[in-house]
């Protein structure tokens, strides 16, 4: 299991939990966010129609080839900080005209509504608060947090035109209590297994309690924090090059990407390790130390003296 996989050996891994940050200049430059809408742009040219797929986007972005504009930046971004682009590169031309069909008529129902005589200040609240949330999200992705996306739907939903049936009123609130009592069972079981997943990350959560997680919603997450503690060693080792090729699509944050090249060499697949060494490296050079510094503390038994990733990072790193 992967909690087995994981807990083997756990004491001989080394690992470098030293993330480089970026000078505060570079940050308040706007460069990153330019830097990663260049990257947006050219996942949407080279995928027009239905984009890189729903969650595509952190996997896609680590494996776009794009110039950079100075420094770089300290991870691979899971979302393009501007909503328009994030939804044209996850969905696509296709995704977008869907979303389009919702939106325009609902902003066509508003501004008509604020056109006519009486009491404006309702819509004028929702489209001020809808728009708010919106122009936010061309610099970042607030939608992404409850307090934002809450905010957003319910004055969303109060901008909407009801016309319902006197017949169907009581079908339709059977099914909205439904969907209420499931919206917060499910929300009860993530909010449980958030708890785990949590101590997962930090190596600290029983069996049974990764077990547990792993059977929820967050279980990209929970994988994405037990493949940080794979223990690198040759023991397993096909089933520790799936986990955690697993995982690094999810998020190919530093350390899973430094595990993947040092289980690559491993089994002698070295230009894939290349591959994602370069890619390592054109995220962040300061990453090659860390790397270097995890390449060092494998054993030769498991990681002979000759193999061209001991050459190559000890050439890159310096």
């Amino acid at each position: 299991t992967a909690y087995e996989i994981v807990s083997r050996d756990w004491s001989s891994d080394v690992c470098s939990s030293d993330l480089r940050v970026q000078p505060e200049w570079w940050v308040l430059s706007g460069a990153p966010r330019l830097q990663q809408w260049t990257d947006t742009v050219a996942m949407l040219r080279d995928h027009p129609w239905f984009g890189v797929g729903a969650g595509g986007y952190p996997w896609a972005q680590f494996t776009t080839e794009t110039p950079w504009a100075g420094e770089v930046r300290m991870l691979p971004e899971t979302h393009a900080h501007n909503f328009i682009l994030h939804l044209l590169a996850e969905t696509g031309l296709v995704g977008a005209v869907v979303a389009l069909i919702a939106l325009v008529p609902w902003l066509w129902r508003i501004c008509r509504t604020m056109l006519q005589p009486g009491d404006t200040a309702g819509p004028a609240w929702v489209l001020a608060v809808v728009g708010i949330e919106l122009l936010h999200s061309l610099v970042e992705y607030p939608l992404w947090n409850v307090e934002f996306l809450g905010l957003a739907a319910l004055a969303a939903g109060l901008g909407g035109e009801a016309r319902v049936l006197s017949r169907a009123i009581t079908g339709i609130r059977l099914i909205a209590c439904g969907g209420a009592l499931l919206g917060a069972a499910l929300l009860g079981r993530t909010v449980y297994a958030f708890g785990f997943l949590e101590r997962a990350w930090f190596g600290a959560a029983l069996p049974e309690q990764v077990a547990e997680a792993r059977k929820s919603l967050l279980r990209p997450y929970v994988d994405l924090g037990l493949a940080q503690q794979v223990p690198l060693t040759r023991a397993d080792l096909s089933a520790k090059l799936v986990f955690n090729s697993r995982a690094v699509m999810t998020w190919p944050v530093a350390p899973v990407v430094m595990r993947q090249i040092v289980l690559l060499a491993m089994a002698g697949r070295d230009e894939e390790a290349n591959v994602y060494l370069h890619r390592l490296s054109r995220l962040n050079r300061a990453y090659l130390a860390d790397l270097r510094t995890m390449v060092e503390a494998v054993s030769l038994d498991d990681l002979p003296a000759a193999s061209p990733l001991r050459l190559l990072v000890h050439v890159e790193s310096t």
